[in-house]
């Protein structure tokens, strides 16, 4: 059921590259609750609440109706969690913008795109070159697909529908509270920990169907590091698409101990193209990473 449900959700994303996701329907749903709750009475009804109506409904319809009926909650449920079918005309957008050589446009997909702002590097962005902004893009992408795709998929996969419900319902509520809530670190902290093993199985999985060696140098240094999951997913989706270039930096992107892939492109020129590289080809990576999610999915539901 559950690998039946998720092949006919990213079939109709795939056919129809649609920039509207049922998401869009659960956070108008959640900012209508924002203007009338607060705190934890917010946080009860807007993803408590509707996670346990849904255990209650699934529970009900597997004891006393027929168990296909089922797919008629899988699917919808699905759909709502997941983003939009568009990945590919957005990072196009940035493509477009770097070869002809628009950094204004390019940094403002970047900034629009940062989902996870902690993530953001310290540097003036005005003066960012194009291999920062070639990064920071990676970072965005990584994160990106994680938040709208592979983490929804995971839980899914893992606990049924209520578990992608949950995990979609914390995440809308974590990006409300960081407006200014009190509670926002807490949120932030219990949306981390539901992303945590995914962006490490994503790292996996980029390393199987990219660069391995170069992508498992990577998991093996920073995999149980407490970086930022962007800044983790874009080092690793960096080397998972390109001929392996490493963007060190200050702060949490400290040089690593032994390079990746024997040495740091010197050449800022040659850097550049390395992430513009990686970034073109990103979009080919995560298509691939979604087939394995799937072929994986339908192989464990054949030995169950």
């Amino acid at each position: 059921m559950i690998f039946l449900s998720t092949f006919i959700v990213i079939l109709w994303l795939y056919l129809f590259q649609s920039s509207f996701s049922g998401g869009r329907v659960l956070s108008a749903w959640h900012g209508w609750l924002a203007r009338r709750l607060r705190g934890v009475l917010l946080f009860a009804v807007a993803v408590v609440l509707p996670v346990m109506l849904l255990l209650l409904l699934l529970g009900w319809l597997y004891h006393s109706v027929s168990v296909v009926v089922l797919l008629l909650i899988y699917v919808p449920v699905l759909w709502l969690c997941l983003g939009a079918g568009d990945m590919d005309r957005l990072l196009n957008r940035y493509v477009e913008a770097a070869d002809r050589q628009d950094n204004i446009a390019a940094r403002e997909w970047v900034d629009a795109m940062q989902l996870d702002k902690r993530a953001g590097s310290d540097t003036d962005q005005t003066e960012a070159g194009w291999s920062q902004l070639h990064q920071q893009a990676l970072e965005a992408t990584g994160y990106m697909v994680l938040q709208r795709y592979f983490a929804v998929l995971f839980w899914f996969f893992v606990t049924g529908p209520a578990g992608a419900l949950a995990y979609r319902l914390a995440d809308i509520h974590k990006r409300a509270v960081q407006q200014g809530g009190a509670n926002a670190p807490a949120f932030a902290s219990l949306v981390y920990c539901l992303e945590w093993p995914v962006s490490r199985l994503l790292g996996l999985s980029w390393a199987l169907v990219g660069q391995f060696d170069t992508v498992m140098a990577v998991v093996k240094r920073d995999g149980f590091r407490r970086l930022p999951l962007a800044i983790f997913l874009g080092n690793v989706l960096a080397q998972a698409s390109g001929p392996g270039a490493w963007l060190a930096a200050e702060d949490d992107r400290t040089p690593p101990a032994t390079l990746v892939d024997h040495a740091i492109p010197q050449d800022e020129r040659l850097l550049t193209g390395v992430l513009r590289n990686a970034v073109g080809q990103a979009g080919d990576l995560l298509s691939r990473t979604l087939l394995l999610w799937m072929c994986a999915s339908a192989l464990i539901t054949l030995a169950i």
